[in-house]
């Protein structure tokens, strides 16, 4: 039975009973699985408090980067092997996991929700540039996503590479920059590359969710960058710039991290 299964998969055929319209119907997990930290990036007895991407993923340009990014998808899976198949599988429409809310090692993240279905913020080449509103004291700024799609490094890119740019703005004026670099702050989402599991690493920001919205095809990962700042300085905002030629980059969710005794304002 396993070597039928395996010669079907390799051929391309579907297996029986498996039609065409009961593929495109079938709904992603409601969840993501919360994986095991390398380490705790959070300190203890520190307050959390998510920042909100809502009103940028429902404004316009968030509407229309994401449009473009399905657009991008569609035409990636038409040219993979057996890619109509899985376009099929994954739907006019790239529907993510239900779950706005999830908490890592006791740090609560809220993801944006579009249509029942959580919606990452994303950088693309039709909208490379992003400000989000951060306007709070934090000692860290705690990032989950820091992953590109439909590809991005191993498969594509060179180590170091900068793939964006971070801009912290304080209150005081000051800006702090950050590179966005492959294998160190980003990595490409999905884990399987046509029929073979792969391991993108980024050895800054570790993997702490997995979504297998298709177990042969789609297994995503989402990573944790956890930014220093300037300690418990009030930011206003944080400034994302996508660099030419770069896949699109996916932010899901941010929370920021005071620690006891900073500002209050």
């Amino acid at each position: 039975g396993v070597y039928v299964e395996l010669a079907r998969l390799f051929e391309g055929r579907r297996r029986e009973g498996q039609m065409r319209g009961e593929i495109s119907s079938v709904s992603p997990p409601s969840r993501p699985t919360i994986l095991p930290l390398r380490s705790i990036p959070f300190s203890p007895a520190s307050v959390f408090r998510t920042v909100d991407l809502q009103a940028i993923v429902d404004s316009p340009s968030g509407r229309q980067t994401w449009a473009a990014f399905e657009t991008a998808l569609a035409k990636f899976w038409k040219t993979v092997p057996m890619g109509d198949d899985q376009w099929q599988r994954t739907g006019a429409r790239f529907l993510l996991w239900q779950e706005a809310k999830v908490e890592i090692a006791g740090a609560p993240f809220r993801s944006p929700v579009i249509d029942d279905h959580i919606r990452p913020l994303v950088l693309t080449a039709e909208v490379p540039e992003m400000t989000i509103p951060i306007d709070q004291s934090c000692a860290k700024l705690h990032i989950l996503g820091q992953v590109t799609f439909p590809t991005g490094y191993p498969l594509e890119g060179r180590h170091g590479e900068a793939v964006a740019v971070y801009s912290l703005q304080y209150a005081s004026g000051k800006t702090q920059d950050f590179p966005v670099r492959n294998g160190i702050e980003v990595a490409q989402s999905n884990r399987i590359h046509v029929a073979t599991r792969i391991a993108p690493v980024a050895t800054a920001a570790q993997p702490v969710l997995e979504f297998a919205k298709d177990v042969t095809r789609e297994r995503y990962q989402v990573l944790l960058w956890s930014m220093p700042t300037d300690e418990n300085s009030r930011i206003v905002a944080l400034r994302c710039k996508l660099n030419n030629q770069q896949p699109a980059l996916a932010t899901f969710a941010i929370t920021a991290e005071r620690t006891p005794g900073g500002d209050q304002a």
